[in-house]
């Protein structure tokens, strides 16, 4: 049956509202699973259900209780969110789904679950300008690896045929560009941000440094690079699909950091018991020539049109439920029928907890419109 499935917090789906709402997206809307997010980066979210519904806030981690022998062989230990501490509702989520028939899904944060580079500074990001990340380790460090493998292996533990949604595969310090209100970074246009946020920790230098590449001279022309942005300030135009201006030795340093994270994901291909799905946005250039399934994240109808035409048979789509608000019930049809037509291998709607009931009937028209299109 082609994948429909709903984005969730464990929280949104053990309580009696929670549950009422899921078995209403399964028989009427026809989703046919869970996606339940397990690992996560600091966040805020609004919870609609249960007792405590409200604010939920966290620093983020792992959302369950794994084994402390899952991590013993790593000086890199995970962060157990706080909620997860007060209560396991993640057994008791796979439980709910279970009862209902519904498929599982784990997404999980490999480098910045619970922001772990505050906790272990040795293994954080750093970039050219020498500032280390708050939340983002690096997959250069080999005790780092070994945690995702963990973290992976942990999954599988949880429930062996879960499919793993793995997200934040590549290292990065961004910190400045997701501060809010960040001067500096409104100063930069897409290829300067990105050149920002490489990592030139001792583990990537070292790495970069076997394969005879002059990291220091690679460090200079990236900061001479963003320097120049700042000094001619925004262009006219956008440069989202441009790429930065690199000499060999770049193109060769970043190469490094590519094979570190296709590395990674064979880590955890293999400690996972399911299939494994990439999130795009974390891909970069390794997207071009993996094998495997990506998922991409779409905020608007004319993205998922995009994405739909692009499409070479190994992606799926994630949306918010607002499309099916915000838009034209038949606009929605639209889209996701043009993603089933272009071999779009699945489909997940964010998230459980947010979706209004204003949704419902539109979601169960368009998605029972795509699912007769396979």
């Amino acid at each position: 049956m082609f994948p429909f499935f709903v984005e969730a917090y464990p929280w949104d789906v053990v309580s009696p509202a929670g549950e009422k709402r899921l078995e209403c997206l399964h028989g009427e809307v026809g989703i046919t699973g869970v996606a339940l997010w397990a690992s996560t980066p600091p966040f805020s979210a609004m919870n609609r259900f249960g007792e405590t519904a409200g604010m939920v806030r966290s620093s983020g981690g792992l959302l369950y209780k794994p084994k402390d022998s899952d991590f013993e062989s790593s000086d890199c230990k995970p962060v157990i969110a706080d909620l997860a501490r007060e209560n396991d509702s993640m057994r008791r989520a796979i439980d709910v789904c279970d009862h209902h028939g519904l498929g599982v899904r784990f997404i999980g944060s490999a480098l910045r679950g619970g922001g772990m580079a505050n906790r272990y500074p040795e293994f954080a990001a750093i970039n050219a300008l020498g500032a280390k990340s708050q939340d983002c380790v690096c997959p250069s460090n080999v005790d780092v690896q070994t945690y995702v493998g963990g973290l992976a292996a942990s999954l599988q533990e949880l429930k062996s045929d879960a499919e793993l949604v793995v997200s934040d595969m590549v290292a990065g310090c961004d910190d400045l560009l997701c501060t809010p209100r960040s001067y500096d970074a409104a100063l930069l246009d897409t290829v300067e941000q990105a050149l920002l946020t490489w990592c030139f920790c001792d583990a990537c230098a070292a790495k970069a440094g076997r394969e005879g590449i002059d990291v220091a001279a690679v460090n200079i022309d990236v900061r001479r690079a963003v320097g120049e942005a700042i000094d001619r300030g925004p262009r006219d135009e956008c440069a989202h699909d441009a790429m930065p201006n690199m000499d060999a030795a770049m193109q060769a340093y970043w190469s490094t950091h590519l094979e570190t994270v296709a590395d990674l994901f064979e880590i955890v291909e293999a400690k996972s018991g399911g299939e494994v799905i990439f999130a795009e946005e974390n891909m970069c250039d390794i997207a071009a020539s993996s094998s495997t399934t990506l998922q991409v994240f779409v905020g608007s109808l004319e993205e998922f049109q995009d994405v739909s035409e692009e499409n070479e048979n190994s992606v799926e789509i994630a949306f918010p439920a607002a499309l099916a608000v915000a838009g034209e019930a038949a606009d929605l049809t639209a889209a996701l029928k043009a993603a089933v037509d272009a071999d779009v291998l699945g489909i997940t709607v964010r998230h459980l907890g947010m979706i209004p009931e204003a949704a419902i009937v539109p979601l169960k028209q368009a998605i029972r419109f795509a699912r007769r299109a396979v």
